[in-house]
């Protein structure tokens, strides 16, 4: 399926071609009422139906050639404003370690897989609150890109979060954030094929990819992951193997814990045919993630009881393991495996001192 929201760069172009058609606005929003306000519509049925509307209350025939090139240039445009944003992220994100220390009253997010609608709505609901100090700091777990209506206001929405809260506002590293999986992988047929996307400056989507920290400690009580535990050999050096890029012996590392998923037969050993074939992409269970914090713990002075993280969509969006120490959220409404629609994506709020607490995002959190 493929939708997205209005555009709201939309304005721009109706603006203009009030200006160059001369249209009667009344009439214009007369055609254009009739236009479903579901948010996932189409973007180019939209735009070339918000076209249509001025252009025959103008009494003027419809050029096709001319609605192609005012789209292009509506996406071009986006695109430079993604890349403005993004380039001011990569500066903040390259004097960040791999692994973040963070501490305060904290909202973590998971996927969000171009889902702009919730995604806007989770932040118009955040930001109030950390305005008045009730919630010091906002994690997400990655996976932005792909899947959903719309990756490129997903991104720019999301980076513009980041930029206009330097240090309250981390960005994750998820298996979606990898230049192979971009390039080669399901986003060839997604992010990648977004109009705005296609002009975008990809070598500084590459670096802003490269850039992102793939943990967190929270509280110093809670690590925040993309996946989970990674592959039992690699628990020595998942501190310290820094920011690898794709390629990097140590990436790996990385790679085995972004794409890692729970199960309880899961050893942290044998691969997980489920994804692949590939040797680092592991399962794990309740005692891996035990023996996976424990290991943290002992090497490194730290205090992790819990573990939350996010990329398997769950039945009801969360998922808490029978001892209580791994915590999974899907913040999207989209479930990336079947394409079907969750009603409740949830987000997580961290406290100094207590377990997370998993939130319904329309509920008080």
């Amino acid at each position: 399926m493929k939708s997205s929201m209005f555009n709201p760069l939309m304005a721009v172009l109706i603006f203009n071609l009030f200006v160059f058609f001369g249209a009667d606005v009344s009439a214009v929003a007369k055609r254009t009422a009739s236009l479903k306000k579901s948010p996932y519509i189409s973007g180019n049925i939209t735009a070339r139906s918000v076209c249509k509307n001025i252009m025959t209350s103008c009494g003027k025939s419809i050029d096709k050639e001319f609605l192609e090139d005012f789209y292009r240039i509506s996406s071009i445009r986006m695109a430079e404003a993604i890349d403005a944003e993004m380039e001011s992220a990569v500066k903040t994100l390259a004097t960040q370690p791999g692994v973040l220390r963070i501490d305060g009253a904290t909202a973590v997010i998971g996927d969000i897989h171009g889902d702009y609608v919730i995604l806007k709505k989770i932040i118009e609901k955040l930001s109030p609150k950390m305005e008045k100090g009730k919630i010091q700091n906002v994690v997400f777990l990655g996976d932005y890109l792909d899947r959903g209506p719309s990756s490129a206001r997903t991104i720019y929405i999301l980076l513009k979060f980041f930029n206009q809260n330097p240090g309250r506002v981390f960005l994750l590293r998820g298996n979606h954030e990898v230049p192979s999986f971009y390039h080669f992988g399901e986003g060839l047929s997604q992010a990648r094929c977004e109009k705005a996307f296609k002009n975008i400056d990809e070598d500084l989507l590459m670096s802003f990819f490269d850039n992102l920290p793939y943990a967190a400690i929270i509280n110093g009580e809670t690590l925040a992951v993309h996946g989970g535990v990674p592959r039992l050999d690699c628990f020595k050096s998942f501190w310290e193997c820094g920011k690898p890029k794709e390629g990097d012996k140590n990436f790996q590392i990385v790679y085995s814990s972004l794409w890692a998923d729970y199960n309880p037969r899961g050893d942290a050993r044998t691969p997980n045919t489920t994804r692949g074939i590939d040797p680092f992409i592991i399962s794990y269970n309740d005692d891996c993630v035990n023996l996976f914090l424990c290991y943290l713990n002992e090497r490194y002075g730290t205090n992790l009881k819990y573990m939350i993280r996010s990329h398997q969509p769950h039945l009801g969006a969360w998922f808490v393991s029978p001892n209580k120490a791994l915590f999974s959220i899907f913040s999207s409404t989209l479930d990336a495996r079947n394409y079907s629609f969750y009603r409740n994506p949830v987000v997580a709020l961290l406290r100094p001192g207590s377990a997370p607490r998993l939130f319904e995002y329309k509920k008080t959190f």
